[in-house]
């Protein structure tokens, strides 16, 4: 291999960064920093419980992290008792009907819904 090809190859090692090229990578920010913000809506905050069954601890903390979805939803806060078979959710949505469309999507029937108000 002569000096040039070896010099080539160094600076293609270098673009690398944990096995993700670099120039990919920075497309990828680029993109996220490009991308539109999802509109604010009034947001309120609703409680709504539903049976535990179909749900483990690690499918709970993905729902918790999970963006805005497509009708506004954010998960606030999820808790659960094994033992009594339910989980609450306290979620930020435009309206019941938003929290409603979203349980439905997912296929989950609440047992109830109620807005709520936060102290935090």
């Amino acid at each position: 291999m002569n000096k040039i090809n070896r010099q080539q190859e160094k600076i293609e090692q270098q673009k690398i960064v944990n096995g993700v090229k670099v120039d990919k990578l920075f497309k990828t920010v680029e993109a996220i920093k490009e991308k539109p913000e999802i509109p604010k809506f009034n947001s309120k905050k609703f409680l709504d419980v539903h049976s535990l069954k179909g749900f483990d601890e690690e499918t709970l903390r993905k729902l918790q992290q999970a963006p805005v979805d497509e009708f506004g939803i954010t998960h606030f806060n999820i808790l659960y008792n094994k033992e009594e078979d339910k989980f609450f959710c306290l979620l930020e949505a435009p309206n019941r009907e938003a929290v409603e469309n979203h349980h439905h999507k997912a296929g989950v029937k609440c047992e109830w819904i109620t807005e709520v108000k936060t102290t935090a």
